[in-house]
Formats: structure tokens, sequence, C-alpha cells
């Protein structure tokens, strides 16, 4: 019995220090409304992980993601020159591969709205893996329980045959970040999902691409053309008078 017991404790903690260290969080995990701009301290915070998670009900999840390790994070900057936001998202749990992660857009976002997208591990050398922008039907529970109020579609860009853990993806546009959704599903058929999805009044949602679009430099040099020829007219016209 006593044997049993120490062979038990030593795989137990033999698969505990397997385990990823997890970085220290800003864990969202107060209710946020849905659509509203995400204020800039939860696009990114310096060394630190800011996202949402199981622990805290950020995540709602079924079958074994229903678990402290279940966890969604974020990287949001701005680059000035190109007046693009930069997007980076990092899905990681510690059992059953994930399948497929879609974030969700505005509706008028397509591909042609995006750059630099790109993964990690990389779906371009995945046999049967891909990402598309659109209306996705979102799989659920055979019983309708745990996720059953979740909606049926969801407009995003969604990435499909990952089968890992941990998965990143990234991408720039020029859409400000506002608080959104996500859906992911399983290879063992394990669902989860921001609380907000499912609870919009209660729930919690994390920054997705969905705000006005900035300015591209060129319509902003084209703007600022524009508007000093017409002052020059302008000054003309006072100068005649």
């Amino acid at each position: 019995m006593k044997k049993s017991l120490l062979v038990g404790l030593v795989v137990f903690f033999g698969i505990v220090m397997m385990m990823p260290c997890r970085a220290q969080a800003l864990v969202i995990d107060f209710r946020t409304t849905y659509g509203e701009a995400v204020p800039s301290e939860y696009w990114a915070v310096d060394d630190d992980v800011i996202g949402i998670e199981q622990a805290s009900r950020g995540i709602g999840a079924t079958g074994l993601w229903n678990n402290f390790s279940t966890m969604l994070t974020w990287d949001i900057g701005f680059d000035s020159v190109t007046n693009t936001f930069k997007y980076e998202y990092t899905w990681n749990t510690f059992v059953g591969n994930l399948d497929s992660i879609i974030i969700e857009f505005t509706p008028e976002i397509t591909l042609n709205n995006l750059e630099d997208v790109g993964t990690t591990p990389d779906l371009e050398t995945q046999s049967g893996a891909r990402f598309s922008t659109g209306t996705f039907p979102l799989p659920k529970n055979g019983n309708g329980n745990g996720n059953g109020n979740v909606p049926d579609t969801l407009y995003g860009i969604g990435f499909f045959g990952v089968d890992s853990t941990s998965f990143t993806l990234a991408f720039a546009t020029g859409y400000e970040p506002v608080w959104g959704n996500f859906y992911a599903s399983g290879v063992d058929g394990y669902y989860a999902y921001n609380t907000g999805f499912q609870r919009p009044q209660n729930g919690i949602f994390l920054p997705v691409p969905g705000g006005e679009p900035v300015p591209e430099p060129a319509t902003m040099l084209l703007m600022g053309v524009g508007l000093i020829g017409l002052a020059g007219i302008g000054r003309r016209k006072f100068v005649k008078k």
C-alpha cells in the first residue's frame, strides 16, 4: 500500500514538473461591455501575459478543457508608421489538442484587410490545415449541455486543423480593438469560449478587431494635400478682395 502510494506521488510530481511554466499574467476577470473600445492598458503589459482563463471564469469550457490550464492570451500593439494594429493571440492548455479557433471580426473585415498573417505551428506546412474569414457554424455538445447557449455562428477569422495544445496566431489590420468573442474546438470534442459569448450581460470578452479603421498613411497624405490646397484657394480669394 505504501509502495503504491509512493509510486503514485512520484508520477504525480513528475507530471507537474513536466508541465510548462505559466508566465505571470494580468488576467481579465471583470465584466466588460461587448463592442466597446478596449483601453490601451489591456492591449499588452510589458513582459507579462494578459488574457482570459478558465480559472478566473473568463473562459467557459467542456470536457478536459474545463480546468485551470485553459488560457487565451494576447499582445496588441500599434504601428504608427503603417497605421496598423498588430494582433497576436496564444492558446494554451495542458491536455487535448486544439482543432480550430475563431476570433471574432466586425463583418466588413475580410482577408483583404489583413496583413502578415502567421501561425505557430505553421499551418501552411500541415496537411489539411487552413485559415479564412467568414461566418462559421459552431459545433456544440450533442446533449446541449455546457455550451448550449452559445450562438450557432460567429463571423471572424478561423484557423482549422491546428492539432496542438499550444497555438499562436498573428495578423495586422487597420481596425482598432473592441471587446468581442472567440470560440475554440478540440480534436477530442472539447469546446471553449469567452463567457461573454454565452452570457453577454455578465460575462467577459477579449480584444478583437472591430472599431473604426485608422486611415492609411497615403489617405492621410491626400487629405493633408487637399486641405492645404483649399487653404491656398481661400487665401488667394481673400487677397483679391
